[in-house]
C-alpha cells in the first residue's frame, strides 16, 4: 500500500484497485506512517530510499 503511495495513487484509487473499502486503506496507511515514525506523505518520500532496500 505505501508503495501505491509512492507511486502518486489516492487513497480512494489504492482502495479501487484492491476492492477494499476507502477506509480500510486509509486506516492501514495511518498505521503504516505511525510504524515508521512519519505524519505525512512528504515524510514518507523524505524516506523513500529505505523502504526501497527491504
Amino acid at each position: 500500500m505505501l508503495r501505491c503511495c509512492l507511486e502518486g495513487l489516492s487513497v480512494t484509487q489504492i482502495a479501487a484497485k484492491f476492492s477494499r473499502n476507502v477506509n480500510t486503506i486509509s486506516t492501514q496507511k495511518h498505521a503504516a506512517f505511525r510504524k515508521l515514525g512519519i505524519r505525512t506523505d512528504n515524510e514518507l518520500f523524505k524516506i523513500r530510499h529505505q523502504l526501497d532496500k527491504t
